[in-house]
């Protein structure tokens, strides 16, 4: 069976290299068709970055539940430090979270962001705004940031550009 490589690109894979190593605030926005390789793209960007640290998270098609469970296996997985980071118990709690990882340096990968889309998350896209926005007013003395794939109500009143990458 052949194997499948990631090709191609070069462009907007140095430019997400460039971001990671800037050490401070960044929020980037993949998008692009289904099965296009953002994930490669973003995978690929992160394996530069030996030096950051990253919490990668996919989130699931699911409710709370699901959602925070990924979550919290993930932070697990990434031996995010639960002392200083507490897993979170509500969506609240999961904005806060990105907001603080963000601040103490990590990238932080929401994959599969569009899930958050649906009118139940509404609350938690606000609350993820509110953070994005703190995070970008104190863009300076951030040295974390966020890739993922914003929600469509929030992402329309941002009052910032995100670096945007169509794959």
């Amino acid at each position: 069976m052949a194997e499948w490589r990631f090709y191609g690109r070069r462009l907007e894979l140095q430019q997400l290299v460039d971001i990671f190593a800037r050490n401070r605030w960044f929020f980037v926005k993949i998008t692009g068709r289904r099965r296009i390789g953002k994930t490669t793209l973003v995978r690929n960007a992160l394996t530069t970055c030996s030096s950051r640290r990253i919490y990668y998270v996919p989130i699931p098609d699911s409710g709370d539940a699901g959602v925070l469970s990924s979550v919290s296996d993930a932070l697990d997985t990434f031996q995010v430090p639960e002392d200083r980071f507490p897993r979170p118990r509500t969506l609240a709690d999961l904005a806060k979270l990105i907001e603080a990882l963000a601040r103490d340096g990590y990238v932080v990968v929401l994959d599969e962001f569009q899930y958050f889309n649906r009118k139940a998350f509404s609350q938690f896209c606000s609350l993820l705004q509110a953070a994005i926005d703190r995070l970008a007013a104190d863009a300076e003395h951030v040295p974390g940031g966020l890739v993922g794939h914003p929600p469509g109500p929030v992402s329309r009143q941002r009052p910032f550009s995100p670096h945007t990458f169509a794959a």
